[in-house]
């Protein structure tokens, strides 16, 4: 899939590639961006259901979330995730934000076990 609006800054377009097998999805953000600017990925990361609280780890490129039995993990590859001080929710609960940082590209692997 590739985006592409005059309103971008510091880039033209950014294209995602999804790759979806039995090890989960993989996602390869790319954008042509201009010398001094990156791309940034945020991930949000499921925390607050309105009755039980997740349990969430971050160690340098991987961030997982355990819910009762299941568990949810995203990696980053050529980029460390950071948890961002800011939370999002919606209908279905509250959710904690990370995000990965890179030059032009952004891979991340999605899976839940």
């Amino acid at each position: 899939v590739r985006y592409s609006h005059e309103g971008f800054v510091g880039c033209s377009y950014i294209e995602e590639l999804y790759v979806i097998d039995q090890s989960g999805v993989r996602v390869t953000f790319r954008a042509d961006v201009e010398d001094g600017a990156h791309l940034t990925v945020r991930v949000p990361l499921f925390s607050f259901d309105g009755k039980e609280t997740t349990e969430l780890a971050i160690t340098g490129a991987r961030a997982t979330v355990s819910y009762g039995k299941e568990r949810y993990s995203v990696a980053a590859t050529d980029a460390e995730l950071t948890l961002l001080p800011a939370f999002a929710k919606n209908r279905n609960g509250v959710y904690r934000i990370a995000e990965a940082v890179g030059k032009d590209s952004v891979r991340l692997h999605f899976e839940l076990k």
